[in-house]
């Protein structure tokens, strides 16, 4: 019998993005599956375990992917979703609008269940980041095939400055900032002291100033 292959479901808002994710996945012997950015991923994989269809091996979402009319981003209820009926779920972040990870990015998401966070593929990153999520599924990593794309890519793309911050905290108590944080923030501010007004020119009479 031959052996089930391993299924990505993706949601990506840059199409580019997810032509090249897809491609350098389906070179890993990984059944992709790509889903309108309009859909609600929760309810889509409501819908798959009430059928008795099986819940992906891995979702891979656009980290500003937000709910259908809603401004609430979808990665938290989906690593909720993932916990309370699926733990051997993945679920790893895309995020297209930078090239490099930022550290407090990277806590954001692993505090809500997250597995990692990746940035825009280009030429020099997309072997390690396709091995991460190959790896998270558990598959047998065909390097050369990777290798093969990055190298037909054109050179790393500009950094593209991200025109919203994705992973602002939401209404969370946790995402409030520890006083250890403020304090180390408060080193790089330095109170500036007032200037004082010089008196405007005039006369002293009998103590009185009198102006010209």
């Amino acid at each position: 019998m031959a052996e089930l292959k391993k299924t990505v479901l993706m949601v990506h808002l840059d199409s580019e993005q997810e032509q090249l994710w897809s491609s350098a996945l389906e070179s890993q012997n990984l059944v992709v599956s790509c889903q309108s950015s309009a859909i609600d991923l929760v309810e889509l994989l409501d819908s798959m375990q009430q059928s008795g269809d099986p819940i992906p091996g891995l979702i891979l979402v656009d980290s500003g992917l937000k709910a259908p009319d809603s401004q609430t981003l979808q990665s938290s209820s989906v690593c909720q979703w993932g916990a309370k009926n699926s733990p051997a779920l993945k679920v790893v972040l895309f995020n297209p609008r930078q090239d490099k990870i930022k550290s407090i990015e990277q806590s954001w998401a692993v505090r809500r269940g997250a597995a990692d966070v990746l940035p825009r593929l280009n030429s020099e990153n997309l072997v390690a980041s396709v091995a991460r999520v190959v790896s998270l599924m558990g598959a047998v990593l065909e390097q050369s095939s990777l290798e093969a794309i990055a190298n037909s890519m054109p050179g790393t793309a500009p950094e593209v400055p991200p025109t919203t911050n994705y992973f602002a905290p939401i209404e969370d108590v946790d995402d409030q900032p520890e006083e250890s944080e403020l304090e180390s923030e408060s080193e790089y501010y330095e109170p500036v002291p007032r200037r004082r007004r010089k008196p405007k020119p005039g006369l002293i009479y009998r103590g009185v100033k009198v102006k010209k």
